[in-house]
């Protein structure tokens, strides 16, 4: 049975049997909070969320198309990080589609290589790289502030490109 609880008792051989009936806890959950909103909302009334979202729906049918849209558009506060982050986030995908793509071209047209060298390069070069520089990084980050972690990272690529 659901809900159905046995505790031997330690002091007698006789179990105690405590059975719990989850419709019957349902049915009383929902008087107890829905019973005072079907009556009508009052101060001391807790409203349920079903009751929310049928009262909210004949309010959604009623509002226009571009009340609809306006709702959708970020207040100005948030428009004004919005557009620099959806730049960067673009800058990020062109860059990083723009590297993927030239170095499977230069790895597989290099002299003596061809496309069996992009599985060896990925496991033998870039995942040991990969799990080095995140204990680096996470050594950096013990020891520094977040501010020099920064540069400590970004000033070898810096010097090395520059």
């Amino acid at each position: 049975r659901v809900g159905d609880f046995r505790h031997a008792s330690s002091s007698s051989s006789t179990d105690m049997t405590m059975r719990l009936s989850v419709p019957g806890a349902l049915r009383s959950f929902n008087k107890k909070f829905r019973g005072a909103s079907a009556a009508g909302p009052s101060s001391t009334s807790r409203i349920g969320m079903s009751d929310a979202a049928a009262a909210a729906e004949p309010e959604d049918e009623k509002k226009s198309i571009l009340q609809k849209l306006k709702n959708i558009i970020p207040p100005a506060n948030e428009r004004k990080k919005l557009l620099p982050l959806a730049l960067m986030f673009f800058c990020i995908l062109f860059n990083y589609t723009i590297l993927r793509d030239t170095k499977d071209v230069l790895m597989v047209t290099a002299p003596k290589s061809g496309a069996e060298v992009i599985p060896f390069i990925k496991t033998y070069v870039n995942l040991p790289t990969a799990i080095g520089f995140t204990a680096i990084y996470a050594k950096l980050c013990d020891k520094l502030e977040q501010k020099n972690v920064f540069y400590a990272c970004t000033i070898p690529f810096l010097i090395f490109f520059g």
